[in-house]
């Protein structure tokens, strides 16, 4: 049973009247309302018409709340307040299929990459050595150059003229991304949390003072849209094309590692006595965030995963409540209904969309580098990430050169990232071949060879590139398992050590010709350890995973490490 926080007024799983319910909600809602103007980047993409951008904005909010709900249900997701938006991993892989063959291959592709978030839930620690998060850091900071990119043609590429030639629409378009950046940099808990609705606000006024034509115009869309009308489906259709299965399924793929870490720190976070994440919590919310992607693909829209500031905000505020996402559900699920909302996602001028592309883009290159400095990178991991970054650079750089090849390789050379998936991947099983490193020893248990453990696993480590701090860990579960083998007197002859290595995974095998342990050997971990945990706590905080096998006489304990 979690214990709640000192810092959490209410819980996960407490009850909040109506009145408050509701402004939680709307502040939820409010925050997540900037990545709205999404879907109407990926309509004019496909040269969509104005009614089609305002049924993909709203199916888009329906799709929203049907994922908050599936996600805050325990029975269904991770049970905890986890709201899905826009994302912006999807973005650039949506514009290009809705460049190239409009919202039906979007949506489409969409549905493919919902299935495969889904399926990568149960598997994704399982393949780590073939499809590392370096990888997918590598296509965020790619997508993030991408997206910034063409947030500046938007602002700065003259599309008519203009009251000031040459100075208006930049100056609307600049301004409006250093508000967005200002309130994230300046007001990161107050009004950071609002820094694309505050941007896209400020962007409105200067747009009806300076008084510009082209977007006036667009303007006029918001008087004329009703109060009320259905959202109707944006498409006839479901369209799918090879030359995308890369990139939506590296979406699928990003947007399953963020989940993990997302539903890792709401774990946290509602539970003062949080030691690991919870695996089979993590997968549940993993499959209810493909099944949310899924149903966005089903409604025509875009993919959608669950939003940072859904588990950032009510941390802050100290309310985490899983109905709060009720709330929200219900609020997106009426205003859905109300054209006149949706419009004014709609008629954002293009300096104001430009402002917000580059925005994003800032936002998912972060996003890239912080999974690049989640840990030490070895000088193989360090070659991958630099070699197939520049690989994917390539191709906006020559695409004349990518324009002459074969058909069937253009089929997935379509895109930067997608070049830079493959070449990771490529690259990665390339170094696969004789990473699987390999160390065994044989010692009379005793406390004397604790300093021969320490040395061999030390010179191991530094010799294969192993990060550092392994080296405590898993001389700290050797000397644990001796400790408590030597007090049970189980030994007969000497202990058998393995150490293993295969690029993503240390594991250390001790096998000894003797009786199994009655107790297990974590008791004795607090004797090397400068901490207050009991040994149970302490091995729980540094193996991922431990088993004891015994046949015909002879043990063998096992910890895994991940790397």
């Amino acid at each position: 049973m979690a214990t709640k926080p000192q810092n959490i007024i209410y819980g996960v799983n407490d009850k909040l009247s109506p009145i408050p319910l509701f402004f939680y909600g709307l502040q939820m809602a409010s925050c997540s309302a900037g990545s709205l103007v999404m879907p109407v980047v990926i309509a004019r993409a496909a040269g969509a018409s104005n009614h089609v951008a305002i049924s993909l904005v709203a199916v888009s909010m329906l799709a929203w709340a049907i994922g908050a709900i599936i996600q805050a249900y325990p029975k269904l997701g991770s049970g905890y307040l986890a709201i899905p938006n826009n994302s912006g991993t999807y973005l650039a892989p949506s514009i290009l299929a809705a460049q190239s063959g409009g919202l039906a291959l979007m949506a489409g592709m969409t549905l493919f990459g919902g299935l495969c978030h889904a399926a990568l839930a149960r598997i994704l620690q399982h393949i780590r050595r073939w499809l590392p998060p370096e990888i997918g850091a590598v296509v965020l900071l790619l997508i993030g150059i991408q997206l910034g990119t063409m947030g500046l043609d938007e602002m700065f590429e003259q599309k008519g003229p203009d009251p000031i030639p040459g100075v208006t629409t930049e100056f609307i378009g600049a301004l409006t991304l250093a508000i967005m950046l200002v309130c994230t940099l300046g007001f990161k808990k107050t009004l950071g949390r609002y820094c694309v609705l505050i941007g896209i606000a400020f962007g409105y006024v200067l747009t009806l003072f300076l008084s510009h034509p082209k977007d006036s115009l667009k303007l006029s869309l918001l008087t004329d849209a009703p109060w009320f009308g259905i959202p109707q489906f944006a498409i006839s259709g479901y369209h799918f094309q090879a030359a995308l299965i890369i990139p939506f399924f590296m979406a699928g793929l990003i947007s399953a590692v963020k989940s993990t870490s997302l539903i890792t720190a709401a774990q946290k976070a509602n539970d003062a006595n949080w030691r690991k994440p919870d695996m089979d919590n993590i997968c549940k919310g993993n499959i209810a965030d493909g099944v949310g992607c899924f149903i966005s693909g089903l409604f025509g829209s875009m993919g959608q995963n669950i939003s940072s500031s859904s588990v950032g905000v009510p941390v802050q505020t100290g309310v985490t409540c899983r109905s709060i996402a009720y709330s929200f559900a219900a609020i997106f699920g009426v205003l859905a209904f109300c054209p006149k909302f949706v419009t004014v996602f709609l008629a954002i001028p293009d300096s104001i969309i430009g402002a917000m592309l580059v925005f994003t883009g800032v936002t998912v290159f972060m996003s890239g580098q912080q999974m690049l400095s989640l840990k030490e990178l070895t000088n193989r991991m360090s070659i991958l990430v630099g070699l197939s970054f520049l690989l994917g650079l390539c191709f906006p750089l020559h695409p004349e050169y990518y324009a002459q090849l074969p058909h069937w390789v253009s089929k997935v050379t379509g895109s930067s990232y997608t070049i830079a998936a493959l070449s990771g991947i490529f690259l990665n099983a390339c170094f696969q071949l004789g990473a699987r490193k390999k160390l065994q020893f044989s010692i009379h248990p005793s406390q004397e060879q604790f300093i021969t453990i320490d040395k061999a696993i030390h010179d191991f480590i530094v010799a294969n590139d192993i990060p550092r701090e392994m080296i405590y860990n898993a001389s700290l579960a050797v000397k644990s398992a001796l400790i408590s083998v030597m007090k049970e007197n189980l030994v007969r002859d000497e202990v058998d050590i393995a150490v293993y290595f295969n690029g993503v995974e240390l594991k250390v095998l001790i096998s000894y010709h003797g009786n199994a342990l009655t107790a297990t050997p974590v008791t004795s971990m607090a004797q090397f350890a400068d901490v207050n945990n009991s040994g149970s706590d302490l091995l729980h905080d540094i193996v991922d995973w431990h088993k004891t096998h015994y046949r015909r006489g002879k043990t063998r304990l096992t910890y895994g490490f991940e790397i």
